[in-house]
């Protein structure tokens, strides 16, 4: 019942925004992240190291969604940014936490050669957006781009150390996270284009609650243990 009311807040979003209703479209964002923490909450009671990692970057979400809402202030372009950024770095203790504790190697350490494709493409980024003009601090932007990219390493990286399903589908996660920002820098970088709105949300909620199913599928026995 609780992921058909996530599902259901997301639809509604989504829809606002395809319609345009800009009033419904501000007011139904600050809910989705929200149902996510509530969810996290009942399945775990946030007792655990690992559930409390993941409430966390599910609430930095959460505080990025609401920063970001205004557009035009540099400040909360800021906050909004560092909010994220921070949110990832929970997930990234998350990931590995889970890799260390069962494991003395991981699949990154015997399989280097899966870095490259993260690092190729936060580079290829880095061509892609420096020739290009726009009133904000790069270099806080790449910085967020390379921690994404190790979020999304990271989570590869649990192939060891969870079930197939939580595997994939933590993976699909981090991957749409990383598209749903990639399209968000684009509009940023290059200006708006079609549905990109629409794009941004529905991949960021898709990502969101496809990492924190994931991670509770693996863990919905001891992730409620106190650690």
């Amino acid at each position: 019942m609780s992921w058909i009311l996530y599902v259901a807040v997301c639809i509604f979003h989504l829809w606002a925004i395809f319609f345009e209703k800009a009033t419904l479209t501000y007011w139904s964002k600050p809910f989705l992240m929200p149902v996510l923490m509530w969810i996290i909450w009942k399945n775990t009671g946030v007792k655990s190291k690992l559930a409390r990692y993941l409430f966390w970057g599910v609430f930095l979400g959460w505080l990025g969604d609401i920063f970001l809402q205004d557009k035009d202030s540099l400040l909360f372009f800021s906050l909004g940014l560092i909010a994220f950024l921070l949110g990832h770095l929970f997930y990234i203790a998350l990931f590995n936490s889970e890799v260390k504790s069962l494991r003395k190697t991981n699949f990154i350490m015997e399989q280097p050669f899966w870095i490259l494709p993260f690092m190729g493409f936060w580079i290829y980024l880095l061509i892609l957006f420096s020739p290009v003009e726009i009133d904000l601090p790069k270099a806080p932007i790449y910085l967020y781009a390379l921690v994404i990219n190790i979020m999304a390493i990271m989570a590869l990286n649990r192939k060891y150390s969870a079930t197939r399903a939580s595997w994939i589908l933590v993976i699909i996660g981090s991957l749409l996270f990383v598209l749903s920002d990639f399209v968000l820098a684009i509009n940023l970088f290059f200006g708006q284009f079609p549905y990109n709105r629409l794009i941004v949300m529905s991949t960021y909620t898709a990502a969101q609650g496809l990492i924190v199913f994931g991670v509770l599928k693996n863990h919905s026995m001891n992730i409620v243990e106190k650690k």
